[in-house]
């Protein structure tokens, strides 16, 4: 972006600019194709930096837990066994977030589901495409469980991340759909309303996405993300949503650049 506006578009997405600027940052962007586009390619970095993996321990951890273990003073020693165990663990694994702990162990259940059903064809006479089959369905129902869960959490960072899991879905359910939607409506973070609404745009397949995205236009108050709308729109030619830009049209306060994106939206869908 070659625009002095990208000076601001890491405080923008961590939320940090004040009404004003963020204000002036988003009008400037719902007119501007080039800055939307560093805008993605900057919130798909955020999400690959967000979902990389927990390191694994080193090969030294045990030597530095025993150093831990052998530096106790003489009052910590005097603590019960499983209490001094449970300190010097809480010490190591203190970095570790629950969510991440709690992925593992759903993947690694899974991993061990995979297991049996390869080695164990004596007992089971199911086809090894079923087995895939089957195995696939769990994999994406865990994975929706994870997405409801981290579209929750109070970060912003982790709630693109679960938006992120969404995104390289094959299908989601009818109570994703609802969070998604709910997500792209009300959110806080228009970064993360942004990223959902092209999220729920690979999905407009399903009648009930394409009504929800026409729908969600009344809820937009962000000029970004009227214009963003306004070019799925128009992507999916989607004629419907005329009567509902025309009825943001009305609106005497709207933007005069987001107006005019508008008005060249509703005129290519007609």
């Amino acid at each position: 972006m070659s625009c002095k506006e990208s000076e601001n578009l890491v405080h923008w997405l961590n939320n940090e600019l004040k009404p004003d600027a963020r204000m002036a940052l988003e009008k400037h962007l719902a007119g501007c194709a080039s800055c939307r586009q560093e805008l993605a390619v900057t919130q798909q970095l955020w999400l690959e930096l967000a979902a990389a993996p927990v390191p694994e321990p080193s090969d030294g951890i045990e030597k530095r837990f025993n150093a831990m273990m052998d530096g106790l003073t003489v009052e910590q020693e005097k603590r019960p066994f499983r209490e001094s165990i449970a300190h010097a663990l809480a010490g190591i694994f203190n970095n570790i977030s629950r969510w991440q702990l709690g992925l593992h162990v759903v993947f690694l259940l899974l991993g061990a589901v995979l297991a049996w059903l390869v080695f164990d064809r004596n007992e089971h006479k199911s086809s090894q495409q079923d087995q895939i089959a089957f195995l696939s369905s769990e994999v994406n129902e865990s994975r929706q469980i994870a997405v409801l869960s981290l579209l929750q959490n109070a970060s912003a960072t982790r709630r693109i991340q679960g938006v992120g899991y969404a995104d390289k879905m094959e299908n989601i359910n009818g109570e994703l759909i609802d969070a998604l939607v709910n997500t792209l409506n009300n959110d806080p973070s228009v970064s993360v309303r942004l990223m959902t609404l092209e999220t729920l745009a690979r999905f407009t397949a399903d009648a009930k996405v394409r009504t929800a995205l026409v729908e969600s236009i009344n809820y937009q108050q962000s000029p970004l993300l009227l214009a963003a709308i306004a070019d799925v729109m128009v992507r999916l030619k989607e004629k419907t949503s005329r009567d509902e830009l025309k009825k943001m049209l009305e609106k005497k306060d709207l933007d005069t650049v987001v107006r005019q994106k508008l008005q060249q939206s509703i005129f290519k869908l007609t």
